[in-house]
């Protein structure tokens, strides 16, 4: 799981797209979501971020991967 701040909350849309569209692609993922947090009035509940994102894999030799995979390095250098 990753929760991230956006540096300008008007690109939450366009950072979930490019997580949809670049991300779940990537071989090896089985689950995933991007999105932002839903309130249900739950006050315990982590709810400081712009956007989450989970995505699970099956082995670690997926996750490793998944990290070193051309699409994942893009995305993470253009919204670091």
């Amino acid at each position: 799981m990753v929760f991230c701040d956006l540096k300008d909350k008007k690109d939450i849309r366009l950072f979930i797209e490019d997580c949809n569209q670049s991300l779940l692609k990537i071989p090896g993922i089985v689950s995933w979501w991007c999105g932002v947090h839903g309130d249900f009035g739950r006050k315990s509940v982590e709810s400081s971020y712009d956007v989450g994102l989970y995505v699970g894999f099956n082995t670690g030799s997926d996750y490793e991967n998944y990290l070193v995979d051309k699409r994942h390095v893009g995305f993470v250098t253009r919204w670091k």
